[in-house]
Order: C-alpha cells, then structure tokens, then sequence
C-alpha cells in the first residue's frame, strides 16, 4: 500500500513541475475508503488514459519506466480494491484508490487453557 501512494504522489509532483499543487483527499463512501490524490499538472491525453495508462512500459515522462501506475493497480486490486484515473489535458488529473470497508473487526482466536 505505501508503494502504491508513493507512485502517485511522486507522479503528481512530477506532473507539476514540482510547483503544485498536489492535493490528497481521505474519506469514506458507501462501503469503501478512498485516497485521492489531485495534481493542477498537464493532465493526460483521453487516448493515452484509455490505452496505455496501466499498461507496463508505457509512460508520457521521458525518463519513466512506466511501471509506477500499473504496480499501484495491481497492489489495489490485491487488496480488493480499484484505482480510477481522471484527468483533463492542460488541468490536471486525480487518481483515486477505493478499497473496502470491513464491515466489523475479525475475530480474534479464542485460546483454550491446557490443563
């Protein structure tokens, strides 16, 4: 999880120039949590953002790898979650990551004294 929030927020300070501003939203919302986090950077493309944007090796930075995005999907997805990108060319972008809510705490294993 603190691989994933890294991705996005060191993509956001990239997408600004590192002159911001980022911004990271937490809340709840029906039974989910989210973190959003908000860069006023480039924004992306609508063809990019449906065809390439978690796709490995594919990236719009000229020294990116293309790996950060996909990697934090898949830790989203590991932990029965989703990430969702929005973005509009020249205004910026928001990524979202929803993950469940428990619904109450697990039990905890109950102990059985030896005699």
């Amino acid at each position: 999880f603190h691989r994933m929030l890294i991705n996005l927020l060191v993509n956001a300070v990239d997408a600004t120039f590192g002159r911001g501003p980022v911004v990271i939203e937490v809340g709840a919302a029906d039974e989910s949590a989210y973190v959003r986090v908000i860069d006023g950077g480039c924004g992306i493309t609508e063809d990019f953002k449906h065809n390439q944007l978690f796709i490995p090796f594919k990236s719009t930075k000229k020294t990116g790898l293309g790996v950060g995005l996909y990697q934090s999907r898949l830790i989203a997805e590991a932990h029965d979650g989703r990430l969702e990108a929005h973005s509009e060319l020249g205004k910026g972008s928001t990524f979202t990551v929803w993950l469940p809510l428990l619904k109450k705490s697990p039990a905890a294993p109950s102990v059985q004294p030896q005699s």
